[in-house]
């Protein structure tokens, strides 16, 4: 739970406060084991004394954001030269702190004599408590990362390695960024170095873990093809040639065993002569090119498309370039289907 703070920074009914020396009872708060900001005052508007502590609070509150905002600044020019390239982006994730303090993290205590009028407010941060919260955060997000590469492995012993990279492309790489967050905090409250180093050596595992498998999995997927494409006793390897190039923009390899591949394709096709209509002097060939195809995918052992396309086109030089036509029109049908299946 989060709760601006600008209101109290410019708050229209201040107190002249000064931070003063911890009242006996704080002492064991005014350590290095906490970041806190005292405040005191004497009660000279006649405000009750729920009114008086409230606005001393408020400067307790206003003064601890300064002193957290000071330090985040002067931890960003210490570590501006660091190796981790994270530093800038982690500093960047705090500069609101100082009007954005996380309330689970802030307490507060108050003391007012009634006699005297006099009254004390601190607001602080338990360091130790703090560094537990968020290595809780931190492994919390951890987990959610391993439990997506678990779902990303499942796709793929299914065999559907786009839809694992899609998986962790959408929702582990994301989390991931969200490290960066508790990482500095941890620094910030000063985890010990080795416990430190030890986090963020898992998250950068973690993360060259997500970009490689992400890597083979978009540019992974294998297919082994098998294009008879006959042209009235010819062979007509555009077909195939055709159908390569746009299996390849979707991130498809080509493996020369149908053992070794994640789908197998196989595709015989022939030219037939239809007709030929005659206009004037004019005449137009038409032909049919008959085509099957059939995909298999290894994974599951599966058949998963046995279909059969016709096309006529025709041309007005001959039967061979009306057949030629119907081809480009068969790849282009073709191409939808292998879409519909393939990466999926």
């Amino acid at each position: 739970m989060k709760n601006l703070l600008l209101t109290i920074l410019f708050s229209s009914i201040a107190i002249v406060a000064t931070s003063q020396q911890c009242p006996p009872e704080w002492v064991y708060i005014c350590s290095d084991g906490y970041l806190y900001d005292v405040q005191s005052d004497h009660n000279t508007y006649n405000l009750s004394e729920t009114d008086f502590k409230k606005r001393l609070l408020e400067n307790a509150f206003a003064g601890l954001a300064r002193r957290v905002e000071v330090r985040i600044k002067d931890e960003a020019a210490m570590s501006k030269y660091a190796e981790n390239g994270n530093v800038s982006k982690r500093y960047a994730s705090t500069t609101t702190f100082s009007t954005d303090v996380e309330l689970e993290l802030v307490e507060n205590k108050t003391i007012y004599n009634a006699k005297t009028r006099e009254g004390y407010a601190i607001a602080y941060i338990d360091k130790s408590a703090a560094r537990q919260f968020y290595r809780n955060k931190l492994q919390m997000t951890i987990n959610n990362i391993e439990n997506v590469i678990k779902t990303a492995n499942i796709y793929i012993e299914m065999g559907f390695k786009a839809k694992a990279g899609e998986e962790l492309q959408k929702n582990a790489l994301p989390l991931i960024e969200q490290c960066d967050e508790p990482l500095f905090w941890l620094n910030f409250y000063e985890l010990p170095t080795q416990q430190l180093q030890e986090d963020n050596s898992r998250v950068n595992a973690l993360n060259k873990q997500l970009k490689q498998m992400v890597a083979e999995l978009i540019h992974g997927t294998t297919i082994f093809i098998e294009c008879k494409s006959d042209l009235f006793g010819s062979t007509y390897p555009k077909l195939e040639k055709e159908l390569k190039g746009i299996l390849s923009k979707q991130g498809c390899n080509f493996v020369n065993s149908p053992e070794t591949a994640d789908w197998v394709i196989r595709i015989e096709s022939f030219a037939r002569e239809y007709n030929q209509v005659s206009a004037g002097q004019f005449s137009t060939y038409f032909a049919y090119v008959e085509s099957r195809i059939t995909i298999y995918k290894t994974a599951t052992n599966q058949r998963v498309c046995e279909d059969q396309i016709s096309v006529k086109d025709g041309h007005t030089f001959n039967y061979t370039e009306a057949a030629k036509a119907a081809y480009k029109q068969l790849s282009s049908r073709l191409s939808d289907l292998l879409k519909e299946y393939i990466n999926e």
